[in-house]
């Protein structure tokens, strides 16, 4: 008899104890690739939150929030344009391309955490996503004519992202999270951000084609780069170079601005043309120079000190 209620116990025990959780097997071919859906899965099949201060969690918190912000900028720029939900559409589209590429490439960043500098880095790409779908709606429903107040909001918007350019290096450094893939990300985001101030202010109507030289350069460098291996060479820090980016946005910026209108936009326009093409014509000259360097394995390997930014 005893042994029957004892039995009875055992089955109650058994019944009453919680069950294990659930382990998410993944396959071997994605071990190596951002632990993002994964590590977000095996928190919602274990019934706990993910851990936010991870890699794949802080880059899911900044891509949402990213992702976010991107729809809330495009809606507001829209309201003042007229086309609130084509540009809302169109800048969580841009946003969603930006969001993949970093998923893709994750694994080169190499701390545990995605830190603060990527998701500052995260933000700005939201703000370059929605002057983008800006620059897209604007060539097929133009507005015209354009307010100053409107002119000041996008250069406003503009000169706010590139404010936060220095902050996300700081952030690397002090929290110790620099990595190559942080340096760039942050790299693609300005080169966007040129492109996208270029196409906004050549479709105003200020300048000729040197201000699209100001945003494709990096690009057809890149192109070249493809045929020409030896561009692809290493090459050592340079303050010239630092110092011409910033001198390309901030004329970009400056630019956009209704504050100069032409024949001067048009001479400014040329000088950072002039200054972005010796500073690319220093580096040919000494990557041909030193022959075919040490080249990278992939876009998202490399540190910014390595290649042609």
């Amino acid at each position: 008899m005893s042994d029957v209620v004892e039995g009875d116990r055992t089955d109650q025990r058994q019944a009453y104890r919680p069950a294990r959780s659930r382990t998410l097997s993944v396959p071997r071919g994605l071990v190596d690739l951002p632990d993002l859906a994964a590590g977000l899965t095996q928190s919602a099949l274990d019934g706990r939150a993910p851990n936010l201060f991870s890699r794949g969690g802080g880059a899911a918190i900044a891509l949402v929030s990213g992702c976010v912000t991107a729809l809330a900028l495009g809606a507001g720029i829209g309201l003042l344009h007229g086309s609130p939900f084509m540009l809302a559409f169109v800048s969580v589209a841009i946003f969603s391309a930006i969001a993949s590429f970093v998923v893709v490439f994750l694994p080169f960043h190499t701390p545990s955490i995605f830190g603060l500098a990527n998701t500052v880095t995260t933000f700005r790409a939201a703000i370059v996503s929605a002057l983008a779908a800006l620059l897209i709606v604007e060539t097929q429903f133009p507005l015209v004519p354009v307010s100053e107040a409107f002119a000041w909001f996008v250069a406003g918007l503009a000169v706010f992202c590139l404010s936060l350019d220095g902050f996300d290096g700081w952030l690397a450094r002090r929290q110790g999270t620099a990595s190559r893939f942080g340096a760039r990300y942050d790299m693609e985001v300005d080169a966007a951000l040129a492109l996208v101030l270029a196409g906004l202010v050549f479709m105003s109507g200020k300048t000729g084609v040197a201000i699209l030289g100001l945003g494709l350069m990096r690009y057809l460098f890149l192109a070249a780069a493809e045929v020409f291996p030896v561009l692809k060479g290493e090459l050592a820090p340079s303050m010239r170079r630092k110092t011409v980016c910033v001198l390309q946005i901030a004329i970009l910026c400056a630019l956009a601005t209704p504050v100069f209108t032409s024949p001067v936009s048009d001479a400014i326009a040329w000088i950072g043309f002039a200054a972005l093409l010796y500073s690319f014509g220093v580096d040919i000259v000494a990557l041909v120079r030193d022959g075919h360097g040490k080249t990278t394995k992939s876009p998202g390997n490399a540190p910014a000190s390595e290649t042609r930014p």
